[in-house]
């Protein structure tokens, strides 16, 4: 849930020195001169430790291996054979090589013996394979054998930048290092094994997905979004004829890539996209979870699932600082000890939330073709990984410790709260990856590239902040300062990743056109076809993607949390507004995911395959409308500032009296 952007992992690293610095000195010493110099020159020279090669290049491909498939077990034996092919292999490297030297799409993807040398004998979806392996012409689709051909452009491309990135571009033309070259086996081999472990052996890469972004408190305005749009499909279905019904079921994600609070929007998804029969006690456990919240929102006693996935929206983002955060032992001098690991720890989210949501649906949320990967960063080595969930069904890995972590390590935010010692993404098996993991917003504060690169829809970016930030009177304090110059950073991060999303999608696109034209298969890209009439299309919609920002208009302006205050009020709020932006905005995004029977129930004049028009539904929406337009409003009285100043003394008086140390 951190607000910490990109570079916070440097500044959290020069703050760290400074307090280190601080118990260096002695008291005669601590003047900003002293402080400065013992900043800059510490006493104590801490060895670098080794580069965890495996790690590295597995955070360098994996974005580009583990994508959706139309049959992931497929997809998952192509990569096997990859692995073990050393012919294919030498083959994406030179593909890699051919680009570094400035060369065409349609040039070095010749090189590949996939790619036949002549595409007028080659039957459409039926291309060459590696002369050591029947990968990708094995593939059941051509809509799958392009996937992986865009995959393993993808992946050639980026071993090759770490070639050159590592060695220098003096290598250019070199050999790899015998040592690159397994770990990128061994990369090939853990891809193979995460596709392996999909619960489905079927599904729809053309589904859209979610890129949900860090921001703490005010992921509340994420959760209220999601709530709005998934309340309006349940609220259709329910009025709905059988054919709108089944239509409406059709509207699916394909997964979440989630930072920092956008994970904790996720796993509340993740339920919402299962359609498993519960146990009994699963039964039980639903119903509790919709007590929460109050009356279930589908009006469907068989959508138990889908009614506490929208509960724990609401419940998750009403909580207190002492719901979620416990105080690490020890006075402010501990600052300024080698032992400081956090001010904080998330042991009551962790026991209260976190494992008895996993505990009770784990198999529910694993089994699902909702696919849910949260973002980490391990501080020792500086990678970003992403945790995938499905690696939680790896044989003999501790499915529980494995989605709790995955969870957490997503959240932990360095200095405020304690990192964890270990993840496990399945690169080394049940035992985990060690390291220094804490918040995926530290390099990544929206994760929209990883999501573009997973899917093979659109793209859905959701974010808890203004898109150009939040005005502020100008800084003065140290911590004030720190805060908002990190996150003057996670904006510009933050933007500049999404930017990259569209391009990366845009030039997916016309890779897909050049690639059909030497393979024949123009699955991803109709309109290059021989044949193909003008402004046909393309069967793939990769190339779109929708942000959703805060709005400008929100009011009232204080409505924004800073590093970790958990205000019921401000993410009620926030809550409310989501559902405010969410109703506002259905027109344009359920058009854009082409829901359109929900939108045809509202509107006779749509345009859809299924029609018509709901009398009730219309009104329900209309009443539902007024109800959270009312609820924004009744925030408004707190742009009163001595109002707000009495309930900022009234929260401050009940953490004073609530939070407590960690046990």
């Amino acid at each position: 849930m951190s607000k910490l952007r990109f570079g916070a992992a440097r500044s959290g690293a020069s703050l760290m020195l400074a307090l280190g610095a601080l118990s260096s000195v002695g008291c005669s010493e601590l003047t900003l001169r002293g402080f400065f110099v013992n900043s800059a020159y510490p006493k104590t020279v801490e060895p670098i430790p080794p580069r965890d090669l495996l790690l590295s290049v597995d955070a360098s491909v994996a974005p580009y291996l583990t994508i959706s498939y139309q049959k992931p077990h497929a997809a998952a034996v192509c990569l096997e054979q990859l692995a073990g092919d050393d012919a294919a292999i030498s083959a994406l490297t030179s593909y890699g090589a051919c680009l570094a030297a400035g060369g065409s799409e349609a040039d070095c993807s010749k090189a590949l013996p996939w790619i036949p040398s002549s595409s007028a004998s080659v039957p459409a979806g039926n291309p060459g394979s590696s002369a050591g392996t029947r990968c990708p012409s094995q593939l059941p689709s051509a809509l799958d054998q392009m996937r992986m051909y865009l995959s393993l452009g993808d992946v050639g491309r980026a071993l090759y930048d770490y070639h050159l990135d590592t060695a220098g571009q003096a290598a250019l033309g070199k050999p790899l290092a015998p040592e690159l070259l397994q770990a990128f086996k061994d990369s090939l081999t853990h891809a193979s094994q995460i596709l392996a472990l999909d619960p489905r052996d079927a599904g729809d890469p053309r589904l859209p997905t979610f890129a949900q972004s860090g921001g703490a408190a005010n992921g509340a305005f994420m959760a209220g979004y999601s709530y709005g749009m998934f309340w309006l499909r349940e609220k259709a279905r329910l009025y709905a004829t059988p054919e709108q019904k089944a239509a409406i079921d059709g509207y699916r994600f394909s997964g979440a890539v989630t930072s920092s609070v956008g994970t904790l929007v996720g796993i509340a998804l993740d339920l919402y996209f299962a359609d498993q029969t519960p146990s009994p006690p699963q039964e039980r456990a639903l119903d509790a979870c919709i007590e929460n919240a109050g009356k279930p929102v589908s009006g469907d006693p068989k959508r138990k699932l889908q009614d506490c996935a929208l509960a724990t929206l609401k419940t998750n983002f009403k909580q207190n600082e002492w719901d979620l955060l416990c105080a690490q032992h020890g006075t402010v001098l501990k600052l300024l000890g080698d032992d400081f690991s956090g001010l904080l720890r998330f042991d009551p989210l962790q026991k209260d939330i976190l494992e008895p949501y996993f505990k009770n649906f784990s198999d529910i949320l694993l089994g699902n073709s909702f696919i849910r990967t949260p973002m980490a960063v391990d501080m020792n080595q500086g990678v970003l990984a992403g945790l995938d969930e499905r690696a939680c069904r790896m044989p003999g890995m501790d499915t529980q410790k494995c989605l709790v972590t995955g969870t957490l390590s997503s959240i932990i935010e360095p200095i405020f709260a304690a990192p964890l010692d270990k993840v496990y993404s399945g690169l080394k098996g049940p035992a985990g990856e060690g390291g220094t993991w804490i918040d995926g917003s530290i390099r990544s504060l929206n994760p929209a590239g990883r999501g573009a690169a997973f899917g093979g829809g659109k793209l859905l970016v959701l974010n808890p902040t203004r898109s150009e930030g939040i005005p502020s009177k100008r800084i003065t304090q140290m911590t004030e300062q720190f805060l908002q110059t990190t996150d003057a950073l996670g904006a510009s991060q933050r933007s500049w990743e999404i930017g990259y999303a569209d391009g990366y999608l845009a030039q997916r696109h016309d890779r897909a056109c050049v690639l059909g034209k030497l393979t024949s298969n123009f699955s991803l890209c109709p309109e290059a076809a021989p044949g193909a009439p003008a402004g046909v299309p393309a069967a793939d919609p990769g190339g779109d993607s929708i942000r959703v920002w805060v709005p400008e208009d929100i009011e009232p302006k204080t409505l924004f949390a800073s590093g970790y205050t958990f205000d019921p009020l401000v993410m009620s709020a926030l809550f409310a507004w989501g559902q405010h932006q969410a109703l506002a905005d259905r027109k344009r995004v359920f058009g854009w995911l082409g829901w359109c029977a929900i939108l045809a129930m509202e509107d006779g004049a749509v345009k859809c395959d299924v029609k018509g028009v709901s009398t009730l539904y219309r009104q329900r929406v209309d009443a539902h409308k007024v109800e959270v337009r009312t609820e924004v409003d009744s925030y408004r009285k707190y742009n009163d500032k001595v109002l707000w100043q009495k309930h900022l003394d009234e929260r401050r008086a009940l953490l004073k009296k609530n939070f407590k140390d960690c046990r």
